[in-house]
């Protein structure tokens, strides 16, 4: 949490130092905007890794590796391992996808106030 706080505060100063020709309202909002899409993206991608996509995409390949190792006679049949065996050996770690839920909906939420401040001053 604290690397992914030092982080946003890193990149909205760099930000805010490289965009001079806007309110600082509005360069807080998109420095607050570009990280909160990215952040939401990652928790986004780590979750449909968790889901499955990429759990079947891996179990074809190797399916596919396998069965061609069984064309040439290096493994036998036996060796191949079902969906729930492989499943259970390669993919029963998950990744934690809640810190970016829990930095992105902020930082979008707050990109959002401030534009309709901005918008309602001008």
């Amino acid at each position: 949490m604290r690397i992914l706080g030092s982080l946003t505060a890193v990149f909205t100063l760099i930000y805010l130092i490289n965009s001079t020709n806007s309110s600082l309202l509005l360069r807080l909002s998109n420095s607050f905007f570009i990280l909160g899409i990215i952040y939401l993206i990652v928790a986004l991608v780590i979750h449909v890794r968790n889901a499955g996509l990429f759990k079947l995409l891996t179990y074809n390949n190797y399916k596919k590796k396998q069965m061609l190792l069984i064309k040439e006679g290096i493994e036998d049949k036996d060796s191949l391992m079902d969906l729930y065996e492989f499943f259970k050996k390669n993919c029963s770690t998950k990744w934690k996808n809640s810190i970016f839920y829990i930095f992105s909906i902020p930082l979008l939420t707050i990109s959002i106030l401030l534009a309709f401040i901005i918008r309602i001053k001008s």
